[in-house]
């Protein structure tokens, strides 16, 4: 019993995607999803050219604001 302690919140025994991920978060909001992270593929093909770093930026910025305004501020996927 020496060796043990309370947690206080909850702890998920997680692997990290990237090395660079925080390790401890405070006051977490976070949306568990049960399907794979990736966008839906189109009906039609289509092909992406980035071509610069301001194109990257670009894409990176319109990406990120699909979840603008949720409130999360951690996305974990179930698979």
């Amino acid at each position: 019993m020496n060796d043990t302690y309370l947690v206080h919140g909850i702890l998920i025994d997680k692997e990290m995607s990237h090395p660079q991920m925080p390790k401890e978060i405070v006051d977490a909001k976070i949306c568990i999803l049960t399907c794979p992270f990736e966008p839906p593929k189109p009906k039609t093909k289509h092909n992406l050219n980035i071509s610069s770093a301001e194109d990257y930026k670009k894409l990176y910025k319109q990406e990120q604001q699909y979840f603008v305004g949720t409130g999360f501020n951690q996305t974990w996927c179930g698979r």
